[in-house]
């Protein structure tokens, strides 16, 4: 039933075009003899207006009428910014109330009124993204020199030498083209790694040489990395001694002191056992007791950093070597220096708020005015990421129209590698 009605609708159509057909062969047909009567009575025929070529070729050269299909530099003639049929402009209304004339976003004053148009900057709704480099079209328009709406890979870069990415500056709203203009140093940090050293002091035994007082008796440790009586450091990595109640113990990895403050005897799975109990020395409320053969975590936590002074992949090893440290929690981190408009001694200070280890470590550095200034809720806070290599160092692009060495490298900040901020 079904491919009968189809066979009989395809019957149909093939009759309609038949007939369509001869409709239209007659239409010419007759057409063509009306013409055929107008010449053969002499109709008048207007001259072609020589004017007509004169002005084609103005009018096809003239760049007001170009429509630039891929939108590309060619020769002397540079890429349009008007954008192309592959890639469209976007555009805005002129903020000015009597104007609203329809203008390019990238046009900082319309055209018409001439009234400045607001900056574009990261928290507005700044247009398409066409490469998805985190940097809108509209900006990149503004730099040609370096960025590209078709290239995702030139937020990734750091034109001016600065240490921060392009795509970093444009959150920042930061100059990406002036190596003296950036964020906050300590956007530069990473933590490698949170921890706890081990306390590198050990409990061996207890001589009580048959005496009661115990002030009296001798205290067998062993110490990791020691220091000898005289302050210097030990050559063999642990060393046996003998010491009293009150002696003073110092470790070289973490340079803390502990006092012995005290030292017995109780009883352990039905042994007596002997222990002894360390007294932080510039944290008297921090105390560890040992037992024989037993080694503690030191309580403060601590976060071993790297300083991206550059961001460049070829330099990642000399900055992996250079600019890591290491920095205990309610500590001031070393100075980060740096050029900084007319200021060629610019310096910021943190400390070391907070550090947790759980969820893979959460560090939290508070800004500060000078080494020895106590935080106030004021202070700025800031979260320091994790480090993680393929995101925090690129690879220079290989494009000799682009300034530097080896790629993407613009004015430059001093050098390949920046200075060093006083870190060991």
């Amino acid at each position: 039933m079904i491919l009968g009605a189809c066979l009989v609708f395809l019957i149909l159509g093939l009759l309609l075009i038949a007939d369509n057909y001869e409709k239209t062969q007659e239409t010419l047909k007759g057409d063509m003899r009306k013409s055929e009567r107008r010449l053969d009575e002499g109709s008048f025929v207007e001259p072609l207006d020589e004017k007509a070529f004169a002005i084609a070729p103005a009018a096809l050269g003239d760049r007001r009428r170009a429509f630039d299909i891929l939108g590309l530099a060619s020769g002397n003639r540079p890429a349009r910014p008007q954008g192309s049929l592959l890639s469209p402009s976007e555009y805005i209304c002129c903020k000015e109330d009597d104007c609203r004339a329809i203008i390019l976003m990238s046009e900082s004053v319309c055209p018409f009124c001439k009234t400045e148009q607001p900056p574009l900057t990261a928290d507005e709704d700044v247009g398409e993204d066409t490469d998805g480099d985190g940097i809108p079209d509209a900006v990149e328009k503004k730099y040609p020199l370096f960025l590209s709406i078709d290239n995702s890979q030139d937020a990734r870069q750091d034109y001016d030498n600065d240490g921060f990415l392009n795509v970093e500056e444009y959150r920042a709203g930061t100059a990406m083209d002036n190596p003296y203009d950036y964020p906050d140093l300590g956007t530069l940090l990473r933590f490698v790694r949170v921890f706890q050293y081990d306390l590198k002091i050990q409990l061996r035994d207890i001589d009580r040489n048959g005496l009661e007082d115990s002030s009296r008796w001798n205290l067998g440790i062993r110490v990791e990395r020691a220091q000898d009586p005289m302050g210097f450091p030990d050559p063999k990595r642990s060393m046996n001694r003998t010491v009293q109640l009150g002696a003073t113990i110092r470790t070289i990895e973490t340079k803390t002191s502990y006092r012995v403050s005290q030292a017995g005897f109780e009883n352990v799975d039905g042994k007596e056992t002997p222990f002894i109990v360390l007294e932080n020395l510039s944290k008297p409320e921090e105390t560890y007791k040992l037992y024989p053969e037993q080694t503690l975590k030191e309580k403060t936590v601590n976060v071993e950093f790297i300083y991206l002074a550059n961001r460049n992949f070829n330099y990642a090893q000399n900055v992996w070597a250079r600019f890591r440290f290491r920095c205990g929690v309610g500590q001031v981190l070393p100075p980060l220096s740096r050029p900084k408009f007319d200021n060629p001694r610019y310096t910021e200070h943190y400390k070391l708020e907070s550090a947790t280890m759980d969820d893979g470590g959460k560090v939290v550095l508070v800004r500060i005015e000078t080494p020895r200034a106590e935080p106030t809720e004021k202070d700025k806070r800031l979260e320091v990421p994790k480090f993680e290599a393929h995101k925090d160092f690129y690879v220079p692009m290989q494009n000799t129209m682009m300034g530097g060495e080896g790629g993407m490298m613009g004015p430059g900040g001093g050098g390949p590698m920046m200075q060093n901020p006083g870190i060991r």
